[in-house]
């Protein structure tokens, strides 16, 4: 794992089930799986880009990683944002059902086309109504934990990662 320019070793335990013959290891909830780079960092540098008007040079120099590096993690979030989106929202409806989708403003054509534009801004609403859909289920009881702002970006791989 890297913490700013300096490498850092982590044990990670490895769990065996030996009914299904999978191992599975055990991060800590700051780790991405296959990523060197925290999660936390990671959407930090997300943020960065699709909240700021400067593009993906400025915000993977911010944080010290290559701008292809960011490019890649905002494509990956970005691929499936608007089913992530709808499919949060149904949630948030479910768990509160006098909640109101936020539609995502227009952005300012900071992309190629504008289906990519469409997906960028939906992005940074499925931000906002996933920590309203894990504080809810919080709330509510749900053994989802407490919510961390830190932690989003998990939370909301998490719900993508439920559609495929």
């Amino acid at each position: 794992m890297l913490v700013g320019e300096q490498p850092l070793q982590i044990a990670i335990p490895r769990l065996y089930c030996p009914a299904c013959k999978v191992t599975a290891a055990v991060l800590p909830s700051f780790m991405a799986r296959r990523s060197a780079y925290p999660s936390c960092l990671k959407q930090a540098a997300i943020l960065a880009y699709l909240t700021g008007t400067a593009g993906y040079r400025w915000a993977a120099a911010r944080f010290r990683v290559s701008w292809e590096l960011l490019w890649a993690w905002v494509d990956r979030l970005t691929y499936r944002a608007k089913e992530t989106l709808a499919f949060v929202e149904a949630l948030l409806l479910r768990y509160e059902p006098s909640s109101e989708p936020i539609r995502p403003a227009p952005r300012a054509g900071r992309a190629r086309s504008a289906e990519k534009d469409e997906r960028l801004a939906a992005a940074v609403v499925l931000f906002a109504q996933a920590l309203r859909l894990w504080d809810t289920g919080y709330r509510q009881g749900q053994t989802w934990g407490r919510p961390s702002r830190m932690h989003l970006l998990a939370f909301v791989e998490s719900c993508a990662s439920m559609l495929a």
